[in-house]
């Protein structure tokens, strides 16, 4: 399968940072939280991980089984089937702002982790440009059981102390998705819109990934898209505060 976040703005340019905070070696046993339809957990297994993932969704849990070499079992954050102290690298991308209890879902990370494991979060900036406009809800607006929205997103300051009180430290913070990056994104998600009305989760990207348009899209609009996106971040990257915050801290035992 072709996965269809390759061509999503918002993942391309946090997985750079992800995996840069992530540090993954041969051989570590990488978690992925929330994994979806598998991109970022085929990422770690394309640098030598040993990939576990998780979601609460068994039709996007399929197309990750299918795609990536790895282990994927139907799981929420705060209930992890896996035993004490068992990874090294752990990716909680775009999840603790769905899940109702941030400190327990943090808690049982940290249990499974090894001692120093290195774990990674991003989650919508509460201190980005968009933060207040229509941009940051766009085809959100209809929540569903696995998309609800149990808090808004997070400061820097509050996820940072949030992974200090679940014994996470050591943090690095980083941005993406600036002032251009997230008006193109905006015009994606329209063109999302008329594919689907309503994304209950990553699986619904594979049927419309299928279209024509999605073809045009991907072929021509994203390469330009993705462009003016990195050169954004060129720019930008260094000083100014983005619409996704990216956390990255080692567990402290």
């Amino acid at each position: 399968m072709d996965n269809p976040l390759k061509y999503s703005l918002t993942t391309r340019f946090k997985e750079r940072q992800i995996l840069r905070l992530l540090d993954i070696q041969p051989g570590d046993r990488v978690l992925d939280v929330g994994c979806g339809i598998g991109y970022l957990s085929s990422l770690g297994r394309s640098r030598g991980g040993k990939v576990y993932g998780i979601d609460m969704s068994r039709q996007a849990l399929g197309y990750a089984r299918a795609d990536v070499e790895g282990q994927f079992a139907v799981a929420g954050a705060g209930e992890l089937p896996f035993a004490c102290d068992s990874f090294d690298r752990i990716i909680f991308a775009d999840v603790i702002e769905h899940v109702p209890d941030d400190c327990a879902a943090l808690v049982e990370i940290a249990r499974v982790a090894r001692p120093g494991a290195r774990i990674v979060i991003s989650t919508p900036a509460l201190d980005g440009v968009f933060t207040e406009t229509w941009f940051k809800t766009y085809l959100h607006g209809e929540e569903d059981e696995l998309q609800k929205n149990f808090r808004e997103g997070y400061t820097p300051c509050s996820l940072r102390e949030l992974m200090g009180n679940c014994r996470i430290g050591e943090t690095t913070v980083a941005y993406t998705n600036f002032f251009i990056t997230e008006i193109l994104l905006g015009a994606t998600k329209l063109f999302y819109a008329t594919q689907k009305n309503r994304y209950k989760s990553q699986a619904d990207l594979v049927e419309v990934s299928g279209s024509w348009l999605f073809s045009v899209y991907k072929w021509l609009v994203f390469p330009i898209f993705f462009g003016l996106g990195r050169l954004e971040e060129f720019l930008l990257g260094g000083w100014a505060k983005g619409h996704c915050l990216i956390v990255g801290g080692t567990v402290q035992k």
